[in-house]
């Protein structure tokens, strides 16, 4: 959708009266400036900008001081986007007509694209002063303040582009955009509503409305107004791969691939399409699939962080750690920024058992966000796995102390750090530290029998019958087992610890936690090699 407005001018000519004839006419070649240009307007109208060029160029060489020919050269050149040559074109139509403001303004149109914020606001104000009338170089200039993160200055040519026209629908659109960027949603999805009640046909319209609504977390009205800019214009990927995001999270995962599948179906090329399908894919669990997507996103950007990221899911999720570990490294490599996939990595080494080089990742990612909950859980996590206990109690005490008893994961805190004393011998303790934190979190949730469990209120049969999916048999699973474990009872706990590595989610911090242990028990049961003498 634009958002820039450009300005045409087209050479008016008068209509030559023919008599009758057997044949058609046949079209005689021009040969006149004017002839040419009028051709070349056709041509441009009807997509053929080489044409086009080539008539504009012919009309210049019979009249160099054509301002009209260079004027139109220049959008013939825009539509090649041959920021250059339109430049050029422009400014020597303004050196023929110094009064044109069309010229001035889509000078100032090629200028904001090549971000020349400064130069693209010259040639606005020039515009306006020729002609303080025109809504449209108000417009314009708001973008390139808007651009220039001068929102009070977009905001207030906006307000006088509609001043002047009060049904100029792309300015409500812009300032929308603006709105929404001043963290103003209402006010956003107000200014959308009424480009939309002036333009009802543009899909853009509805496109901008959508991410407003988003925002709002309102998903049903985010899906009708995508649904809607799809309706209008069929071959618009970023509202079916917008879609697809909102029916994902609705829960419709096929309603989303064949969303993201659509938008690859007009844009094979579309790699966001490929990692979300991936996305989408993994979460239905058909990881070859997946796989084959973000592999797929990546032919098309090999910088696609995200994608390296998302495919080293997939990686971590099929047991391939070494690929899973490669892959988020990819992601680093293509995008030092991107946190995530250090804590992802960091997950993945602690599955391996590379606790030193976890900590390392965790420890990155804590440096640039020291306050995040799920980032000190984390490392709450590997410090428990590397049986670092004082440690990842610190790190349990950072973790409430941030977040506090309340939060969703508040309960897992609380388990890491009765489980932390429990590893160092410190039973009494971890039984104190339970009844200190237990009263304060939700106790009608899951898993809060696995505190019970912990505190010995109820035995493990019982925590089980109360696991109700694989997931939460993950999590009870690696409970029972690692508390076996620091009681000396290896070879109960084995099974338990057993049954997380064959059938556990191995997107669960409980996952590493059970191999960690696992790989403990097995060096202490495993038989004693005689040797020979």
């Amino acid at each position: 959708m634009r958002s820039t407005h450009y300005t045409a001018a087209l050479l008016v000519v008068g209509a030559l009266a023919l008599g009758p004839a057997p044949a058609p006419a046949r079209a005689q070649e021009p040969t006149t400036s004017s002839e040419y240009i009028k051709r070349g307007n056709t041509r441009l109208g009807s997509g053929d900008y080489d044409g086009a060029l080539a008539d504009y160029t012919r009309a210049i060489e019979l009249n160099p001081s054509s301002g009209v020919a260079y004027y139109n050269r220049g959008l013939a050149l825009d539509r090649k986007k041959d920021d250059d040559g339109a430049l050029a074109a422009y400014s020597r139509a303004i050196e023929l007509n110094p009064s044109d403001t069309d010229s001035y303004t889509n000078r100032g149109n090629v200028r904001q694209r090549r971000l020349d914020i400064d130069g693209a606001i010259a040639d606005y104000s020039r515009a306006i002063e020729l002609n303080p009338q025109d809504p449209v170089p108000y417009n314009n200039r708001g973008n390139a303040r808007r651009k220039g993160k001068d929102s009070d200055g977009a905001m207030a040519d906006y307000a006088r582009a509609l001043e002047l026209d009060p049904r100029y629908a792309l300015v409500y659109d812009n300032r929308g955009d603006t709105q929404l960027e001043r963290g103003d949603v209402d006010a956003a999805i107000a200014d959308y509503t009424r480009a939309i009640e002036l333009a009802p046909r543009e899909a853009g319209y509805y496109f901008d409305r959508a991410l407003a609504r988003e925002q709002k977390s309102d998903a049903a009205g985010a899906i009708a107004d995508y649904s809607k800019a799809i309706e209008l214009d069929p071959r618009h990927v970023g509202a079916y791969n917008n879609r697809g995001n909102r029916r994902r999270d609705q829960g419709d995962v096929d309603g989303a691939i064949a969303d993201y599948t659509r938008a690859l179906e007009v844009n094979p090329r579309y790699a966001l399409a490929y990692n979300n399908r991936g996305y989408a894919r993994r979460v239905k669990g058909e990881l070859d699939l997946a796989l084959a997507d973000y592999t797929r996103a990546l032919e098309f950007d090999a910088s696609y962080a995200r994608a390296f990221d998302g495919r080293g899911d997939v990686r971590m999720l099929k047991g391939d750690l070494d690929g899973a570990i490669a892959d988020y490294g990819r992601a680093l490599a293509a995008d030092s920024s991107y946190t995530t996939a250090y804590v992802d990595r960091g997950f993945a080494r602690a599955a391996k058992g590379e606790h030193a080089a976890a900590l390392a990742d965790y420890g990155v990612a804590l440096a640039r966000q020291p306050r995040w909950p799920y980032y000190i859980e984390g490392r709450a996590w590997v410090q428990l796995g590397a049986h670092r206990g004082d440690s990842a109690l610190a790190d349990v005490r950072r973790f409430l102390d941030v977040a506090g008893a309340h939060h969703a994961h508040s309960h897992y805190a609380v388990l890491v750090g009765a489980l932390a004393l429990r590893v160092q011998n410190k039973s009494e303790e971890g039984v104190a530290f339970l009844n200190a934190w237990m009263p304060q979190t939700d106790t009608t949730a899951w898993p809060y029998p696995a505190l019970r469990y912990l505190r010995h209120d109820i035995d493990a049969a019982t925590l089980l019958a109360l696991a109700t999916n694989d997931d939460k048999m993950t999590e009870a699973h690696t409970y029972i087992g690692v508390d076996l474990a620091a009681a000396g009872r290896d070879a109960a706990a084995l099974p338990h610890l057993q049954w997380v590595r064959s059938h556990g989610n191995k997107t669960y911090f409980e996952y590493p936690l059970a191999l960690a242990e696992l790989r403990r028990l097995e060096r202490r049961v495993a038989p004693a090699v005689s040797k020979k003498p």
